[in-house]
């Protein structure tokens, strides 16, 4: 079968934005997943709070970045915690609120993980629609070679004594 130059640089483009996409999804999904921990977090450490009878405080380990952890001391004078709500941007919200903030981060995700897995289902259809368009054009190209050399041979022959 004939090559065409423009059909494997478009199917190649195309391989390039599924790749893209498939990182990209990967990586939200990560963030999906750091979301939903952070929400069972929360709420164990309003478990915790329910739980301290005596008033003491609950120590829980804090992770300060890097690997770095720290011990805290938690109790009922910690009303509000530090969320990310976007763009590093840090603000103090009671338990309630920075899980609901950060249930609507995972709606948010779930949206952009829709959009990307449709961007992918439609970059696939179009490579495998690409090929198979572009086969059956290099076949009726065969075709029609053989049968205009069929058509000189059968020329030729006529004129044959």
């Amino acid at each position: 079968m004939e090559n065409n130059n423009n059909v494997d640089l478009f199917i190649k483009d195309l391989e390039n934005k599924i790749i893209l996409d498939e990182k990209k999804l990967e990586e939200i999904e990560n963030q999906k997943q750091n979301i939903s921990g952070l929400i069972e977090y929360i709420k164990n450490l309003q478990v915790l709070l329910m739980n301290d009878k005596d008033d003491k405080g609950a120590v829980v380990r804090c992770d300060i970045g890097d690997g770095i952890f720290m011990n805290g001391k938690l109790n009922k004078n910690n009303k509000k915690i530090l969320i990310n709500v976007g763009s590093n941007v840090y603000v103090d919200l009671t338990y309630a609120e920075a899980i609901d903030n950060l249930l609507i981060q995972q709606k948010i995700i779930d949206k952009k993980i829709i959009l990307i897995k449709k961007e992918l289902v439609k970059n696939k259809s179009y490579i495998k629609l690409t090929k198979g368009i572009n086969e059956t054009l290099v076949k009726h190209q065969m075709l029609e070679g053989n049968m205009l050399k069929k058509e000189n041979n059968q020329e030729n022959n006529s004129f044959n004594i």
